[in-house]
């Protein structure tokens, strides 16, 4: 599994992925191109298979950390417009809750699983370093964090403040192309870019492109900062599910309900130690998402239901989760086709030795909308009626 925090175009992915294959473990056989078993609401359209190796990739949330501005408080500090635990909260953690989840549900035990990234982010300073033009092929070869340069800033007698708080490598030394060609669509010819080195800002610093306004985004990726240099990866075992203290059993409920209807899901859960032990305290959280679009609006949808405490006793209990699921938030689509499709999802985390245990179990249900009842698609309808026009005041 491959968390993205942006994916460019993945046309020739599945040939690098059976070339690196074919280099690393004299793999031979084919890549197949699947399409995705998730919602919608993380997972891109990119999955592969090749034997006994299968391949996701998610893109988590590269739409909503770029755009953030930065905004100036009344005591003159300068923070984020949108906090980053908003994000967390509302995008990824229904991602990682819903779509990872329901992959890793679907395992066999013992499968082996490795999740990584392919990039970070981090903020950008507010410190500019003035690019001069000339330095540059073009002006679009100036980002923020790196600049590709057509001659060393030694040869452009640079001056000492740049050279002082940049980073700068000769393109030979990060094994980048020296040239480039490219097509010019205003001239239509070939334009041929030549480079000798690359720099990046030091800590504090971001660079300024010439001829355009210093206002960058509050977060950004590249450079070489730590986010960009290093690659996280975790590796895990998938353990067989009645592993642990607690077993669960499946989720039961209606896979079907009606507007305005009550309903009611029951989760058995069993105590696998012998009689005679102190019962065991588990935490259950509950939510319901939509998960039919790969943003916050989806993410907004997501309904959490109360937590619960249960103590669980040797013989076992059951955890209720009784609710009537909300329509309003209901998509035009959604409203067309007359039905809704959720998922509830119930992660349980309870204390095993040392170690803190969380188990998950989820169940899709559909609600179907009555015809009958007609939904306001305007605001206050009241102060709509009431508007007089000026002429018959």
């Amino acid at each position: 599994m491959t968390a993205h925090h942006g994916i460019g175009s993945t046309v020739c992915f599945n040939d690098l992925l059976k070339h690196a294959l074919n280099r690393e473990f004299g793999y031979t056989g084919p890549v197949e191109v699947l399409q995705p078993q998730g919602s919608g609401t993380g997972e891109t359209t990119v999955r592969y298979r090749a034997g006994q190796l299968e391949v996701y990739i998610f893109e988590l949330c590269d739409k909503e950390l770029h755009k953030i501005q930065m905004k100036t408080l009344p005591d003159g500090r300068t923070v984020p417009g949108r906090p980053l635990a908003f994000i967390y909260q509302q995008l990824l953690k229904n991602i990682i809750d819903n779509e990872v989840m329901a992959i890793m549900r679907g395992l066999a035990p013992e499968t082996k699983v490795f999740i990584t990234a392919d990039h970070g982010f981090g903020r950008v300073a507010r410190n500019s370093i003035w690019i001069d033009a000339a330095w540059l092929n073009e002006p679009s070869d100036c980002k923020y964090l790196t600049a590709r340069l057509r001659e060393s800033l030694a040869a452009a007698s640079a001056p000492r403040r740049v050279r002082e708080h940049v980073w700068e490598f000769p393109v030979s030394a990060l094994q980048m192309p020296s040239s480039e060609t490219r097509f010019d669509r205003r001239s239509r010819t070939n334009v041929t870019k030549h480079f000798a080195s690359i720099i990046f800002p030091k800590t504090g610093f971001a660079l300024s492109r010439p001829n355009s306004r210093f206002d960058p985004d509050a977060f950004t990726h590249g450079g070489i900062s730590i986010q960009e240099l290093t690659i996280p990866m975790v590796v895990l075992k998938v353990r067989a599910r009645s592993e642990g203290s607690i077993a669960l059993g499946s989720l039961d409920g209606p896979a079907e309900v009606l507007e305005g209807e009550e309903v009611i899901f029951r989760l058995p859960m069993r105590y696998n130690v012998q009689s005679g032990s102190d019962d065991v305290r588990v935490d259950i959280e509950a939510q319901i998402s939509a998960g039919s679009q790969a943003d916050l609006e989806a993410a907004e949808r997501m309904v959490s239901l109360s937590a619960q405490v249960l103590f669980i006793p040797p013989g076992g209990t059951e955890a209720i989760f009784r609710f009537k699921p909300d329509v309003e938030c209901a998509l035009p689509e959604e409203r067309r086709t007359g039905a809704l499709r959720r998922l509830l999802s119930v992660t349980v985390s309870y204390r095993d030795g040392r170690r803190t245990v969380r188990q998950a179990a989820a169940r899709e249900f559909v609600i179907r909308l009555n015809s009958e009842k007609i939904v306001r698609r305007v605001g206050n309808l009241g102060n709509i009626l009431g508007l007089t026009p000026k002429g018959m005041r």
